[in-house]
């Protein structure tokens, strides 16, 4: 493998288990859920939860679940669809 693509591959990890991890101490969450194209590619949540984990370890490592979102990359359509209908039945529609 290319060193630099390793290199933005791991500055990504990072950055993300960083933001988790401040999530998971400000909402003290029982789960995080990961949804994107990203959690297709083989082992991509089990090196953020390995990241997350060394970070959050001393507060609740061992019990907070990385989990993918259900819905995957559609997850953004279903949610445009539900705020659209529930813009119609207030009457927000244009």
């Amino acid at each position: 493998r290319d060193p630099r693509h390793r290199k933005l591959r791991d500055m990504l990890f990072e950055e993300l288990a960083t933001m988790t991890a401040n999530l998971i101490f400000a909402f003290d969450p029982e789960a995080v859920i990961v949804g994107g194209g990203a959690i297709q590619n083989p082992g991509f949540l089990k090196e953020l939860d390995r990241r997350v984990r060394r970070r959050v370890r001393f507060l609740k490592g061992s019990q907070i679940r990385i989990l993918p979102a259900k819905l995957g990359d559609a997850a953004g359509i279903f949610g445009g669809a539900a705020l659209a209908a529930e813009g119609q039945s207030k009457g927000l529609s244009r």
